[in-house]
């Protein structure tokens, strides 16, 4: 049944707009895992849809209304060098009703229409395995999203603590972690209350949707242990519709880190383009400034 709906999804995806698989067919060719991962993600997007009735042709006109408004505001960022709103109120006051329930049809797709987002998945993945032990204590994630990494992320801890305020998230939660003993979900923001409690935390694609994303990277010093991990990321120059911080520069970003109380153990960057680029390539990009990127930091508290 998945392999017709896939099937179906990939033909509904290509007749709205070619471009939007270049991304997927390129790593089907390249990548062993990748298929077995979309095959997760599509199963998350199936079961999600059906709580709304959602047809496929109408997530993929979701998707490409989204990606229409996203060249839309790239292409003002890039006139005017700010972006639409600057802070938390004023976003969720403009949002359409439905857009926190879209939104996770989008960032599902994502990981078939970027080039980016399943690379990073697999460079944090690999950073946990180098660094972390098997029944670790506690760790935390802010910012849940679709949950599609956390099954590779739970095997690593005795207690997994999820915080996210979109109601669809916690839907997500639900239908596919509920069961699952050592993690609870809060929808909620998170406190940074319990000092020096946990052995790792992961902020994935979530300091530009907040205010003062130095104030999260500064608290998650003080609630983990001492030689915890923290792994974030951070969106330069890129102009999506609920993105209120700007980072506009990889220095802007390494700003975050005050470097008395960190080791800085890995540093990647992800272009969010079409196309994989080379190495070479990429740090031509970032250090030009040129196209919207996400810097991804792996540190150590110390």
């Amino acid at each position: 049944m998945i392999k017709a709906k896939k099937q179906k999804l990939i033909t509904t995806l290509n007749q709205k707009n070619r471009l939007f698989l270049i991304p997927y067919f390129s790593k089907l060719k390249n990548e062993r895992d990748y298929e077995e991962f979309i095959e997760k993600v599509i199963d998350t997007l199936l079961k999600y849809s059906k709580i709304y009735g959602d047809s496929l042709e109408i997530i993929a006109e979701i998707y490409n209304n989204y990606y229409m408004e996203y060249l839309e505001l790239q292409s003002d960022f890039i006139k005017k060098g700010q972006y639409k709103y600057n802070d938390f109120n004023t976003l969720n006051q403009n949002l359409s009703s439905d857009f926190h329930k879209n939104y996770i049809y989008i960032l599902l797709l994502s990981f078939m229409t970027t080039t980016y987002r399943f690379d990073m998945i697999k460079f944090i993945s690999r950073s946990m395995d180098n660094l972390l032990e098997d029944n670790s204590e506690i760790g935390l994630e802010i910012g849940f999203g679709t949950g599609v990494d956390l099954d590779d992320n739970l095997k690593f801890f005795k207690q997994y603590e999820v915080y996210d305020l979109n109601p669809h998230s916690e839907m997500i939660f639900n239908l596919c972690f509920k069961e699952k003993e050592k993690i609870n979900f809060h929808k909620q923001f998170y406190q940074f209350k319990e000092h020096n409690s946990y052995t790792y935390i992961q902020f994935i694609e979530l300091l530009e949707h907040i205010e003062y994303p130095e104030l999260y990277v500064n608290k998650a010093h003080d609630v983990l242990k001492f030689g915890g991990i923290l792994i974030f990321t951070a969106a330069v120059n890129m102009a999506n519709i609920d993105h209120i911080y700007l980072f506009n520069s990889k220095k802007a970003v390494k700003d975050l880190i005050n470097i008395d109380k960190w080791k800085i153990i890995a540093e990647e960057y992800f272009i969010n383009s079409l196309l994989k680029y080379p190495k070479e390539k990429i740090n031509a990009i970032i250090e030009n400034n040129s196209s919207p990127y996400i810097v991804t930091y792996v540190l150590k508290k110390i």
